[in-house]
């Protein structure tokens, strides 16, 4: 059949006017620097998905991002690519900054840390991790639209990562030390379509991990569990169930729900050691807690029941228990996690106890010996714990002026001629006389963390005549105060800080 002339030209427009199919490009690159000329020109506007192997620089990551529909000052591209699949990737310094967010250059940092503000704004939809990634920088991904996101274990989460994910409706948790409010709000706030979280092995669960989750409705732990706060869950108005699949090993007291109207179970397939979960609060339509297996204590029996101990010994399924308890002790230990003690305690104390009633002694003798061991902490961890830190905000601004004693103080001047503090302290900079003081109190009082409050007023020629007639050394919160009081006795504007821990809630200790 012959076309007439009008026909074929009506057919090559329409051919012409029509989109082009979908193109999945699989590229490796060789030398970082080269991804650029190792897609070309055409296929940079016309893939859809892109396969990645090799090490990328901040050239190629700003490739990268023109690709996926922005430039490296967030304008829009003619980029199409949506799926990103980053699997074989590792990351490399060189080029300029690839991007610049809220005028701060974004660029790689180490070689398995997914860099700052990479696919910010990008319009992608699905994305793989390269398969080391130990940590996700700050808005990553945020303002994408990625829908399923699947974090490797013991990953470390920047600062709105994935902030305002509008298209973020599943999220898997690998396995994890410690989750609870702070990481998870950060990481994934106004990510208000997120429905349905998973987790794996997780030691520590706080209080509040789940609050204000406008679209959650599941949440099912596919791991083991170490300890789980109560009021985990809190005003989540869609959420309707909570699954333990694996051991649960230590929970918090009374309610874990809290304002939650639609949920309607949770429930323990796995066996759990130690409970004391109550009454949910505020959930009318809850139909009780549903254990499917053994529960070594409960203090809460009107809710859950606890299982008979004379027919402990005739249930192998302790011994998932017992494995959970030294598996996650080890992990901890292997980790050099902060929260160690903490978690020997809680978990430690009540799989000995029941190894023990269950006559299974190789299991106690190993939980035993696991429990007083302690983390050596080396350079990667406080590393870890940098990337893992929040940008510092002020929590709230303030107007307070401190007003200074001036050395003509009553207690001031009785200070400065007790110890003779102005031929102690000499003449030069304020830097000088400061140094000077400070290691004639550290020659004169050791310095014992452990020792007991003393029992006088606390001020620095007090402090001094316990600790000389005692013969003992003073903490860092007496010691600063004495340095503190012997500052300002010379004209030095001097106070003293009481400084908590970054895991304050599980760790009692402190630094003055």
């Amino acid at each position: 059949m012959r076309l007439s002339p009008l026909w074929a030209c009506c057919l090559a427009a329409l051919l012409c006017s029509a989109p082009c199919a979908a193109k999945d490009i699989k590229v490796k690159v060789k030398q970082p620097g080269t991804l650029a000329e190792r897609v070309g020109a055409k296929k940079k506007l016309t893939a859809t998905a892109i396969t990645i192997a090799g090490a990328l620089n901040n050239d190629d990551l700003r490739f990268l991002r023109e690709m996926c529909g922005r430039d490296a000052e967030g304008k829009v591209t003619d980029g199409k690519v949506s799926t990103v699949n980053l699997r074989e990737v590792t990351f490399v310094p060189g080029g300029a900054p690839f991007f610049s967010l809220n005028g701060k250059d974004c660029a790689v940092t180490s070689a398995h840390t997914i860099p700052d503000g990479l696919f910010y704004d990008c319009p992608i939809d699905s994305v793989v991790f390269p398969a080391q990634t130990d940590s996700i920088g700050a808005r990553a991904f945020a303002e994408t639209m990625v829908r399923r996101v699947t974090l490797p274990d013991y990953v470390v989460m920047g600062t709105d990562a994935f902030r305002h994910d509008l298209g973020l409706t599943h999220l898997t948790i690998g396995k994890s030390l410690r989750v609870n409010e702070d990481v998870i709000a950060r990481a994934f706030g106004a990510c208000h379509n997120l429905a349905h979280v998973e987790m794996g092995d997780v030691v520590f669960v706080s209080a509040q991990t789940f609050p204000y989750w406008q679209g959650l409705e599941t949440v099912r732990f596919t791991g083991r569990v170490g300890h789980i706060d109560g009021y985990a869950f809190q005003h989540n108005p869609r959420l309707r169930s909570v699954v333990f699949e694996g051991p649960v090993l230590n929970t918090g007291g009374e309610p874990v729900l809290l304002n939650c109207p639609e949920v309607r179970e949770m429930v323990f397939n796995g066996p759990v050691l130690s409970t004391h979960y109550g009454e949910p609060v505020n959930c009318p339509k809850f139909e009780g807690y549903k254990v499917r297996s053994l529960v070594g204590s409960s203090g809460n029996t009107d809710y859950i029941a606890q299982t008979d101990s004379t027919r402990y010994a005739d249930f192998t399924v302790w011994q998932q228990m017992f494995d959970g308890v030294t598996g996650f002790l080890q992990d901890c230990l292997r980790m050099n996690w902060r929260g160690f003690s903490s978690i020997a305690t809680m978990i430690g104390d009540g799989g000995k106890e029941l190894a023990l009633t269950t006559e299974h002694t190789a299991y106690a003798e190993a939980i035993d010996s696991l429990t007083k061991l302690q983390p050596v902490f080396g350079k990667e961890y406080y590393l870890q714990e940098l990337r893992a830190a929040a940008d510092y905000k002020r929590a709230e601004t303030s107007d307070l002026n401190f007003d200074y004693a001036q050395p003509t103080d009553s207690q001031l001047t009785r200070t400065r001629l007790y110890f003779n503090l102005d031929s102690i302290a000499g003449k030069g900079s304020d830097i000088d006389r400061m140094k000077r003081l400070m290691y004639w109190l550290h020659d004169e009082i050791p310095h014992d963390g452990s020792s007991s409050w003393p029992d006088c007023p606390y001020n620095a020629v007090d402090l001094y005549e316990v600790a000389k007639r005692d013969k003992r050394g003073l903490n860092c919160r007496f010691l600063a105060i004495m340095l503190h009081e012997m500052y300002l006795a010379v004209g030095i504007q001097a106070r003293y800080l009481t400084c908590l821990p970054k895991d304050y809630d599980t760790d009692s200790d402190w630094h003055v």
